[in-house]
């Protein structure tokens, strides 16, 4: 048989890649490439996306900026201007040599490290899910993104450029002073956050780190001390559904049924499998009513935005908005990681299963101890 295009790769009947045919086709790293890119159960239709912009549509702006990279005048001028305006911020000094650190990469990270033939395991420590390049670390990975968006610090994952210090440089350029001062603070702490982790096995917390960054930029005078920001440090308890109205958690894997994915692009990958399996779990049970709360930002923003939207995660958002039509009530929300805690249980002690796992009217001892927590705090309340 002729393989000429993608979807003969593809069988039709389980949408599901053709492994045995990418097994004769492909060498095993460009097989497990292509089984990484989900596929849609709902018929989405393809698109072409331009990627050097997040949003995988073109526009003069983004055009504009991949061009400019590429000419060495206004590398120069790009260059200056970055250390300028880097060393004009008011933080203090080991901050600003950090950030210097970073765009320069003379961060250790593992992969760092393994291309210098050090035998490390280069798994980023945060995520779990990928290497721990320093564009993974600071601009792709779960935890940053996450750390980011709660100090509203908006950054494109895409890159208009391969080149690490042209593409911090462009952003770091752009924005405004308070701005600035939180990226270079949130720098310090997933760099500060990461070493724990590496170094004394903690387990990482968004939420601390957020609070951390928030603490020091509002003693900076570079953040405000509002209710909103205050909310940092107070914990969040699991909140009932309304009556009649059922509310299923996932968190990678999903509440009382546990699921190992393979061949899983990223950390946001996962997450959205995670609800997908949520919704067509609520449905096989029969629920009508439901809420799926999970605590990805990004995806609960992406599922409710209504629009196309053109990232590797797009085929699961459609099935996800597909699959929902059949419920009489459906809603998505997002909930910090302290309020989705058995979820994160499950999906934490599962992670090594090698089948899926189900329970019905009861759960493994882990999740049940934080489900009854959540139960104790709504009856004080």
């Amino acid at each position: 048989m002729s393989y000429t295009v993608v979807s003969d790769l593809v069988d039709a009947d389980s949408c599901a890649w053709k492994f045995d045919v990418l097994d004769r086709l492909f060498d095993a790293e460009v097989r497990d490439r292509i089984c990484c890119i989900p596929l849609s159960h709902s018929g989405l239709r393809d698109e072409i996306i331009w990627r050097c912009d997040q949003s995988g549509a073109y526009s003069v702006k983004s055009g504009y900026k991949l061009l400019r990279n590429g000419c060495s005048a206004a590398q120069s001028n790009l260059v200056s201007r970055f250390y300028k305006q880097l060393w004009a911020v008011n933080l203090p000094p080991k901050l600003k040599i950090t950030m210097w650190r970073v765009a320069n990469k003379f961060i250790p990270t593992f992969a760092s490290l393994r291309s210098k033939r050090l035998n490390v395991n280069d798994v980023c420590p945060l995520c779990q899910s990928s290497s721990e390049t320093l564009e993974h670390l600071l601009r792709d990975c779960y935890f940053v993104l996450e750390l980011h968006n709660a100090l509203d610090v908006s950054i494109s994952q895409s890159a208009d450029t391969d080149d690490w210090f042209t593409w911090l440089a462009v952003l770091f350029c752009s924005l405004n002073e308070s701005v600035k001062m939180r990226l270079i603070v949130s720098y310090w702490a997933v760099w500060f956050t990461r070493n724990k982790v590496v170094h004394e096995n903690v387990v990482p917390s968004v939420s601390e780190c957020v609070a951390f960054c928030r603490s020091f930029l509002a003693d900076c005078g570079s953040f405000p001390t509002d209710a909103r920001a205050n909310t940092a440090h107070q914990p969040v308890a699991w909140e009932a559904p309304p009556v009649n109205v059922f509310k299923f958690n996932f968190d990678q894997l999903t509440t009382h049924r546990a699921s190992v994915q393979c061949n899983v692009a990223d950390v946001l990958v996962a997450e959205s499998l995670a609800c997908l399996q949520a919704v067509r779990y609520a449905k096989d049970l029969g629920f009508r009513r439901v809420i799926f709360e999970g605590d990805s930002l990004t995806v609960v923003k992406k599922i409710n935005e209504g629009r196309l939207e053109r990232s590797v995660t797009a085929p699961l958002i459609y099935d996800i908005r597909v699959a929902a039509k059949d419920f009489d009530s459906v809603s998505f929300t997002f909930a910090r990681s302290d309020a989705n805690r058995a979820a994160h249980t499950l999906a934490r002690d599962y992670r090594s299963q090698q089948s899926p796992y189900f329970w019905i009217e009861e759960a493994p001892a882990g999740a049940t101890v934080a489900a009854n927590l959540d139960r104790s705090k709504l009856v004080s309340a």
